[in-house]
């Protein structure tokens, strides 16, 4: 009969020391969980802090309109949403905004206002009117909505977001 040599384990050598290649490989795996959870953390808390950033800015908007047009908050509203279907992962959008009742004011004096950080846009809609500008405290998306019908005017400002935060 012919003796079997026992087999030994490969070992590979890292920073002086020897390891097993299944620790080895049990090593890297871990490692890799560890820093995708860290990675995802950190990415949540800097998504929750842009949206921190958004209410800010919202409400230093309506401070700025209250003392311009004097305003009343009617409601507060965030909430968050799938992008439309013709993106194939659906991003997540969230916005953060609130409703205004206003005296009944002229188109211009909103333009004056935002100054010029805006674009007029009209949706054709009789007696709504939207103004859309560019955050100068971030890249996210800000808008005004007025309504001449009901005299309200919607302070809205809303970004992609990594999951539903409200």
């Amino acid at each position: 009969m012919v003796k079997k040599k026992p087999k030994t384990k490969k070992q590979v050598a890292l920073f002086g020391k020897k390891f097993s290649r299944p620790a080895l490989l049990a090593g890297v795996v871990v490692i890799a969980v560890v820093g995708f959870a860290v990675y995802t953390a950190v990415a949540n808390e800097l998504d929750r802090r842009k949206f921190v950033r958004i209410e800010e800015t919202v409400s230093s908007l309506v401070d700025q309109i209250d003392a311009e047009f004097e305003t009343n908050v009617i409601a507060d509203s965030s909430r968050c949403y799938e992008a439309s279907r013709k993106f194939k992962n659906k991003p997540t959008i969230c916005e953060y905004g609130k409703l205004l009742s206003v005296r009944p004011i002229d188109i211009p004096s909103i333009y004056l206002f935002v100054g010029g950080q805006t674009d007029y846009v009209s949706d054709g809609e009789e007696g709504f009117d939207n103004f859309y500008y560019r955050s100068t405290q971030g890249n996210y998306d800000c808008r005004l909505e007025y309504s001449k019908d009901d005299n309200t005017l919607n302070v809205y400002c809303l970004d992609y977001a990594r999951t539903s935060l409200y």
